[in-house]
């Protein structure tokens, strides 16, 4: 098993805008690769990473439109997994622009109800959005080992694989 010791670090940092997660893909599939999982399993990153970034993209429109906010994407590679964590920078001081209310408080593993609560909220104005809404975090929490929220802290979502 390896130590923190032998983890190097990757981080990538880009605007938040849609047409930039294609770089992001392309980062994750080399740092995958490099650490040795399967094609399959690149697949499943590449989808889970894409569709944490799509989301936090997809609710900073405010962010967007004043140019300040970045995503910023750390790997951290280790001989038994890769660790994949993402923050939202450049939105101090903006009420609610840290991302974190796109996901709900807690995990996947810890409560699978309190993940669903944006999903709960939009269901009551139309079912086909929450079911829209609670699919990509169900995805991401099937096709990766680790899915963790972190709402209080500056990384918003971090989540990871084993080899």
């Amino acid at each position: 098993m390896a130590s923190e010791l032998d983890a190097a670090i990757i981080e990538l940092v880009i605007p938040m805008r849609a047409e930039y997660v294609s770089i992001a893909r392309l980062t994750v599939s080399g740092v995958a690769n490099r650490i040795g999982f399967d094609f399959d399993t690149i697949e499943d990153i590449k989808v889970s990473l894409s569709e944490v970034c799509n989301r936090l993209i997809g609710g900073s429109a405010r962010l967007r439109l004043e140019g300040r906010a970045t995503c910023r994407i750390v790997f951290v590679l280790s001989q038994d997994n890769l660790r994949i964590d993402f923050f939202v920078d450049g939105a101090e001081g903006v009420e609610g622009a840290d991302g974190a209310e796109l996901f709900s408080p807690g995990g996947a593993s810890a409560a699978d109800d309190r993940f669903f609560a944006l999903g709960d909220r939009l269901a009551e104005a139309d079912d086909r959005l929450a079911a829209a809404d609670r699919l990509g975090p169900a995805l991401i929490s099937l096709l990766m080992d680790e899915f963790e929220i972190s709402p209080n802290g500056r990384c918003v979502v971090s989540m990871k694989k084993y080899l």
